[in-house]
């Protein structure tokens, strides 16, 4: 009988713990985040797709503008009055690359 009910004190603690967190709904670490919204999202509350979007919102979070962005200096740009034909064939003529003229605002 005594199987059936933990005796110490440390697995009263962490059932105490989890009935808690549960009714709490507040997750102490991002994995714990994840295993709510994965849940809710079983649970359809939101769609898999809203999932998706909440998880790449999260990891955009961890990354700095480097990892996202294109350097300047690798960018191609066009002349705000170029033809839709210039851009279509090419033809950027008089167009620097953008490291190497001033955004205008």
């Amino acid at each position: 009988m005594n199987e059936d009910r933990p005796s110490t004190g440390s697995a009263q603690r962490s059932w105490r713990e989890r009935i808690s967190q549960a009714l709490l709904a507040e997750p102490k670490d991002r994995e714990q985040l994840l295993g709510l919204l994965r849940e809710a999202q079983r649970r359809a509350l939101f769609d898999a797709d809203a999932l998706a979007m909440i998880e790449g919102v999260l990891q955009v979070s961890e990354m700095q503008a480097r990892d996202i962005m294109i350097p300047r200096s690798q960018m191609e740009v066009l002349n705000r009055d170029s033809s839709l034909d210039q851009m279509r064939h090419g033809d950027h003529r008089g167009c620097a690359g953008a490291d190497r003229r001033r955004d205008r605002g």
